[in-house]
């Protein structure tokens, strides 16, 4: 079932789902917008790197940071995609599930299509969508479980 905007409101009360830091106004009917973070790399490029903003030219692809650390609790999973004003403008981001009990801040993957885009650190791009379940047995406890860095292997 998919979290109304007030349950989402309701569940970052009582510290039941983190998503530090905290905006309200990123809540949406269904989900919470996703910002983006200041870490980069892109794919075919040796160095990671920090900075306000970046530009991806057509066709490269960009792994980034959220803005955002989530704690996901054992009974709601997320669902990632990309806004649809990005869309629009040519950026593609495969859906990537947050699984119940991950904890950190996600590394995400944006392609650009046959136009440059500048992106802002902060500004909403992606969508997530939070799912309740019944709670899991076993939560996430992968390898970037509590990463808070860049993550790629």
């Amino acid at each position: 079932m998919l979290l109304a905007d007030w349950e989402i409101k309701r569940a970052i009360e009582l510290k039941q789902l983190t998503v530090d830091p905290f905006d309200e106004t990123l809540i949406q009917p269904n989900g919470i917008d996703i910002r983006l973070g200041s870490e980069f790399k892109f794919i075919g490029k040796q160095s990671k790197f920090t900075a306000p903003s970046v530009i991806i030219k057509p066709h490269e692809t960009l792994l980034c940071t959220s803005y955002e650390r989530l704690r996901m609790p054992r009974d709601l999973a997320g669902l990632i995609c990309l806004k649809s004003t990005f869309a629009r403008k040519g950026l593609t981001a495969p859906t990537t599930v947050v699984d119940s009990g991950y904890e950190g801040r996600l590394t995400l993957v944006l392609t650009a299509g046959p136009l440059e885009i500048q992106l802002k650190v902060g500004q909403p791009i992606w969508y997530m969508l939070l799912i309740r379940s019944s709670p899991v047995e076993k939560p996430y406890t992968g390898k970037y479980q509590g990463v808070d860095t860049l993550a790629y292997s």
